[in-house]
């Protein structure tokens, strides 16, 4: 993969990651194997007639991920003088340890790719367009933070939240920190319900708004979703959404309630999410009483099964290594749930001869960051509902701001 030169590269805080950095060349060094790599580690030559060198230590993780991500420029050596030019140094005067920082110092935006080539689990190769849409302002120290955290988990996936700050219509005007959440195993992120609501009462606090997730692929070279990422990614962002309407409604429920509400709605398709809304909305209109225990109540006796799956949402992704037959159970068992609910609300509504309201139900854009560690590839993913298409899916191109 090729970038621009100018353009596509994202500075970190080279304060912050210098220091990490100094201690990973010292644990290498003397953990290392292999005496050469120690030696030249040791001595820190020039790096412009040492740089063919490094071409034998490539049985060391961090050095063939070092070349690697040299090679995703058009050449090293041009890689490390635009890299140079941008620091205001002489590529001469580069050692090799300063190469290594300048590594951990950047990230690549993806939107500035063209494509980037996917391996599906049979091994077959293809090639994903980046499709861009819009730009989303990140602040340094919230991609530094989140960088940090994939570098120091690289072997595991992590996962975090992004807050930050919405305009009036919704959308997203900057992201501003970074809050990480854990590290799960090689190939799966973990996000915990609780950790979501801790997170969003924390927010509530200082006026930020949750607008995004994050997790990393250490394994992968393009940050790229998957379709267990895709359904991560429409959850939280139906989470946030319904939320975020009942925030803005003059209701007397609980934040738990609110919560908790928001949780199961969020497994449903939009269009019924937004029934159910409008019904509760007429309701409030009425003041009827709002029948809240309902749809927790036929959610839970149609949905023991997935409950059951899902280890009382400790993790709310459907497994990639859940069968068909497990997923077609568990989507007929959402449908009787909401048919269900949908026969009770419309029962009440139909006794009062009052007709659901027409609501303004939108889903909040939600960004949802992936980070490669080692090829330090980086992009933000968000899903075009306006979009009738089967690739709704885009890149926001990224602005990094002090």
């Amino acid at each position: 993969m090729s970038i621009e030169y100018k353009q596509g590269l994202l500075e970190l805080d080279y304060k912050q990651t210098e220091a990490t950095t100094d201690k990973t060349v010292q644990a290498l060094i003397e953990r290392t194997k292999l005496p050469g790599l120690r030696k030249i580690l040791t001595e820190n030559p020039l790096l412009y007639n040492k740089l063919h060198y490094l071409e034998n230590f490539k049985s060391n993780s961090l050095i063939k991920d070092l070349l690697d991500w040299l090679d995703s420029f058009k050449t090293r050596v041009r890689a490390i003088e635009q890299i140079c030019k941008i620091r205001g140094l002489n590529y001469k005067s580069i050692t090799i340890q300063q190469l290594i920082k300048f590594y951990y110092s950047y990230l690549i935006d993806a939107s500035f790719l063209r494509y980037v080539s996917v391996i599906d689990k049979k091994g077959n190769i293809s090639n994903l367009y980046i499709q861009v849409l819009g730009a989303l302002n990140i602040t340094k120290n919230s991609l530094t933070n989140l960088a940090e955290h994939a570098r120091l988990f690289r072997k595991h996936e992590i996962s975090g939240f992004l807050s930050g700050i919405r305009n009036p219509d919704g959308s997203i005007q900057e992201i501003t920190q970074y809050i990480p959440v854990t590290k799960g195993t090689e190939t799966h992120a973990v996000f915990n319900q609780i950790d979501l609501i801790r997170t969003i009462k924390k927010l509530n606090n200082i006026n930020e708004a949750l607008v995004g997730f994050c997790h990393s692929h250490p394994n992968m070279g393009a940050p790229v979703f998957s379709s267990e990422d895709k359904r991560t990614h429409l959850f939280f962002a139906k989470v946030c959404s319904t939320y975020h309407y009942f925030s803005e409604l003059n209701i007397h429920f609980s934040d738990y309630r609110i919560f908790k509400l928001s949780f199961h709605l969020a497994n449903y398709k939009i269009a019924q999410i937004k029934f159910i809304l409008a019904a509760i909305r007429t309701m409030l209109r009425k003041r009827l009483r709002i029948p809240f225990g309902l749809a927790l109540i036929h959610f839970s006796r149609n949905l023991s099964f997935v409950t059951q799956i899902k280890n009382d949402y400790t993790f709310f992704i459907m497994k990639d290594t859940y069968n068909a037959n497990i997923r077609k159970d568990i989507q007929e068992r959402l449908n009787i749930a909401y048919n269900d609910l949908k026969e009770k609300l419309q029962n009440i509504l139909n006794k009062f001869k009052i007709e659901p309201e027409t609501i303004e139900f939108n889903m909040l854009p939600f960004a949802g960051a992936v980070i490669c560690p080692r090829s330090r590839n980086f992009g933000i993913v968000d899903i075009d509902y306006d979009n009738n298409t089967r690739n709704k899916w885009f890149y926001y191109r990224i602005i990094g701001k002090k």
